[in-house]
C-alpha cells in the first residue's frame, strides 16, 4: 500500500470507504501537515488540536476533492483553513469576555459614596 499514489489512496478510499486508506494517506503525510498548523499556531498541543480536526474535516468532505491540484495541497488547505478558523473563534472568545467583564466592573461599582 506504501507504493500506492495519493491520488489512488483517495480513490480506493472512495470506492470502499476502508479506513486503511486514509491512515496511510495520513500517516505519510503527518509530519508537513502538523508542522504547517504548528506554523501558525504557534504552539504543539494546538497544532495537533488542529491536526484531528482537520482530519476529521477531510474525512467528511473527501467527496468534494475532485482531483485537481496534489492531494497534499488540499490537506494542507484544509489545516490552514482550520488554523484561521480556530484563531478567529478564539479572537471571538475573547473579545466577548472582555466585554463582558468590562460590563461586569462597570455595573459592581457603588453608585455612592456610601
Amino acid at each position: 500500500m506504501q507504493n500506492l499514489s495519493d491520488a489512488e489512496l483517495v480513490a480506493l478510499y472512495k470506492e470502499s470507504k476502508d479506513k486503511q486508506y486514509l491512515t496511510t494517506l495520513f500517516t505519510r503525510h503527518s509530519d508537513i501537515v502538523y508542522r504547517s498548523a504548528l506554523r501558525i499556531m504557534k504552539n504543539s498541543s494546538d497544532a495537533e488540536d488542529i491536526m484531528q480536526t482537520g482530519y476529521c474535516k477531510m474525512i467528511r468532505d473527501l467527496h468534494l476533492y475532485n482531483g485537481s491540484g496534489t492531494v497534499l495541497g488540499w490537506m494542507i488547505q484544509v489545516i490552514i483553513h482550520t488554523c484561521y478558523q480556530q484563531k478567529n473563534s478564539e479572537k471571538s472568545r475573547f473579545n466577548r469576555e472582555k466585554k463582558i467583564m468590562s460590563e461586569r466592573s462597570i455595573s459592581t461599582e457603588p453608585k455612592n459614596n456610601e
